[in-house]
């Protein structure tokens, strides 16, 4: 035999014997199934800012809880010191078939009825749940990708977009997916998750923004700033970016990028969503131009409902709703209004309720005043139902 044919010889064996050991699974795969029925477990280091207490519950960083239950969260409980340590997975399986996995962080523990398998490389086991999420159905492939953002130095990244890409997995699974990708140590996920933003699939794209939207990574908010801003984009994904630049972390420029994103939506949705962004900053500002909104005829009453009453929530005072009712005529914002006035409740909005209830508007909109004063205990709205003959409940 040639040197050559003994050659392609050793590459085409090389070949199957790859093959065999893909088709047979990994050496921690093969252990985790020979225990056949019953559960099994094994460790890997855990990431520098997890601790837990080994059985109940587990956090990673300052404030991001997990558990089983509540309770054991009181600082002041004696179970709630947050102890460094391994993650823990316990596999449950029912005729070689896992059924169910779980994850604990912090000292390690001996319970009876659990195969101990000791503890294994931190991206050995990665690649296992990884496969495991992208092969099982229902909770056990949601529930193995929990542990893949315990790890340290997992490299997961790529594995959660790859089961976030796959059309073939249920999206409760594919959800799970991108979320844990900002969940990655060191904000590993997150050039990961605006990839996939960018995505054909409406869906996924959708997804990620979300995701995305719940980051203070300046990545991720110059980003949903870009998508904001880019009249290209579809507007759904205009939509949800809007969302995430909203809340407590928004700035000054934010609220800016949302005001001139308002008059670039096409739809309703599109305009509401950016209203209900505004009104999370709240301050002065953005109360006067929800105010603003609400008074422009231009827009559909539901829009126009929708400003007034986030309005209020954005810090409208009692006096700039009353003054608002004098600057609208259709009777669908004046509605709003009077709702907003009686959630405001102050004596100015109290006040103008009152002069609403004995004006001489229509017969409903009184009516929706009087149903507003009813909700105060005070004299003067007991003297003017009393003046309306409108008994107090």
């Amino acid at each position: 035999m040639s040197a050559r044919v003994a050659g392609l010889g050793a590459v085409a064996l090389s070949a199957v014997l790859a093959g065999s050991a893909c088709a047979q699974g990994s050496a921690l795969e093969r252990r985790v199934l020979a225990v056949g029925d019953g559960r099994a477990a094994f460790s890997f280091p855990a990431r520098p800012d997890a601790c837990g207490d080994g059985a109940s519950w587990y956090r990673v960083g300052t404030d991001s809880w997990y558990g089983r239950t509540v309770e054991v969260y009181d600082a002041a409980s004696p179970r709630a010191a947050c102890e460094a340590g391994p993650v823990r997975v316990v596999v449950t399986l029912v005729a070689r078939e896992v059924s169910r996995v779980e994850a604990f962080v912090g000292p390690l523990r001996t319970e009876e009825g659990i195969t101990d398998l000791g503890p294994v490389e931190g991206r050995d086991a990665t690649a296992w749940l990884l496969q495991l999420a992208r092969t099982a159905g229902g909770r056990a492939a949601r529930d193995a990708i929990a542990p893949v953002t315990l790890a340290r130095d997992g490299g997961a990244a790529e594995g959660l977009a790859a089961i976030a890409r796959d059309d073939d997995r249920s999206r409760d699974t594919r959800r799970a997916a991108v979320g844990a990708l900002l969940r990655l140590q060191g904000g590993e996920g997150v050039t990961t998750l605006v990839t996939l933003s960018g995505r054909e699939d409406e869906w996924l794209a959708g997804e990620a923004l979300r995701v995305l939207g719940r980051s203070g990574d300046p990545r991720a908010r110059q980003h949903l700033r870009a998508v904001l801003g880019d009249a290209r984009q579809d507007e759904a994904r205009r939509r949800v970016a809007a969302g995430g630049l909203g809340g407590e972390r928004a700035t000054g420029e934010d609220a800016a990028l949302l005001r001139a994103g308002f008059a670039r939506m096409e739809t309703d949705r599109g305009r509401e969503a950016v209203l209900s962004a505004v009104a999370s900053v709240g301050g002065r500002t953005n109360a006067q131009w929800l105010m603003g909104v609400a008074k422009d005829g231009r827009h559909s009453p539901s829009v126009r409902r929708r400003a007034v009453s986030l309005a209020e929530r954005a810090g409208a005072t009692g006096a700039d709703l009353a003054a608002l009712y004098d600057g609208v005529e259709d009777s669908e914002t004046r509605g709003a209004l009077i709702g907003a006035l009686a959630s405001e409740g102050s004596r100015p909005a109290r006040e103008k309720l009152a002069a609403i209830a004995t004006s001489t508007e229509t017969p409903a909109i009184r009516r929706r005043a009087i149903a507003a004063l009813e909700r105060f205990n005070s004299d003067e709205t007991r003297e003017v139902l009393t003046t309306l003959a409108v008994p107090r409940p």
